[in-house]
Order: C-alpha cells, then sequence, then structure tokens
C-alpha cells in the first residue's frame, strides 16, 4: 500500500514539469523570444498548439506531429507573428 501512495506522490510532483516535447519548443521559442519570459513564452507555445489542435481535429487529422514537426509549425508562427509586430 504504501509503495502506491509513494507512486502517487511522485506523479503528482512530476506533473509540474514540462512534457520533452513542450520544453525542446518552448527552448527554440525562447531563442526566436528573447525578451519575453519563460512564462510568457511558454503560454503563447500552449496557445499555439492548442489552436493547432483545435484546427487539425477539425480537418480530420487525428496523428499528432512529431517534435520536428512542431518546432518547424511553431516557428513559421512565431516570425510570420513577430514580423507584424
Amino acid at each position: 500500500m504504501a509503495a502506491s501512495i509513494h507512486c502517487a506522490d511522485n506523479a503528482i510532483e512530476s506533473s509540474d514539469e514540462e512534457p520533452d516535447d513542450l520544453t525542446a519548443c518552448c527552448d527554440m521559442a525562447q531563442t526566436l523570444l528573447p525578451n519575453e519570459s519563460r512564462a510568457e513564452v511558454k503560454t503563447r507555445v500552449n496557445t499555439y498548439f492548442t489552436a493547432l489542435t483545435k484546427e487539425r481535429k477539425s480537418q480530420g487529422l487525428t496523428e499528432e506531429p512529431s517534435k520536428d514537426e512542431l518546432q518547424a509549425m511553431l516557428r513559421a508562427h512565431l516570425q510570420s507573428t513577430e514580423s507584424k509586430g
């Protein structure tokens, strides 16, 4: 019984960590947005991924893009939004 409680505690603690894909994308985005804090960058990345997920679902796409595809799409998105600003 103690082992399952210990595992549950670990799961709760680790839930605050960024998934690897998100970390990699935030790291890449941070290089494009050097004047923004990590929290701001993470918010922008999450907002973009939420919109991307909705768009893909509306198109009937169920397969998740790879980390490289995500980074390429995010890079293009950030560069286009930054150039408009």
